[in-house]
């Protein structure tokens, strides 16, 4: 699942919901900076970025089209293009996937990110909670 970013408004609507739509497959390029990914490349805009600081799952858009997921130990900042960030409940999972695996991406609203992230959190407690 992604959040959509501020940055997704620079992305023509054609490359977002290709974003979207396509299947990518998780490279060997895998490590806890990052996981690339291989499919359909994403063109990225043309406005030139100053480089900003980067959160946890964040998914940059390189020149070469390929994404990039970032994880626990990415850079602090840079300047690629950023259509949005995966929700931190998902990049668990994804950071245990082997490389080879399929994935799609999914836009949701940061109201459903919140939603999703309430549910996780009553769900662990439900299942850890020891009776008195």
């Amino acid at each position: 699942r992604v959040i959509p970013g501020y940055q997704q408004a620079l992305f023509a609507p054609e490359q977002l919901q290709q974003l979207y739509q396509q299947h990518y497959r998780i490279t060997a390029r895998f490590d806890r900076m990052g996981c690339q990914l291989a499919g359909a490349a994403i063109t990225p805009p043309p406005q030139q970025l100053v480089s900003e600081g980067i959160c946890y799952g964040a998914i940059q858009i390189p020149p070469s089209g390929q994404p990039i997921i970032l994880l626990a130990d990415r850079q602090t900042v840079g300047g690629y293009h950023k259509p949005g960030s995966c929700l931190r409940l998902d990049l668990d999972a994804l950071a245990q996937r082997p490389p080879g695996t399929d994935l799609r991406m999914r836009a949701i609203s940061a109201a459903a990110a919140v939603v999703a992230s309430r549910q996780a959190l009553q769900q662990f407690w439900q299942t850890t909670a020891q009776p008195a």
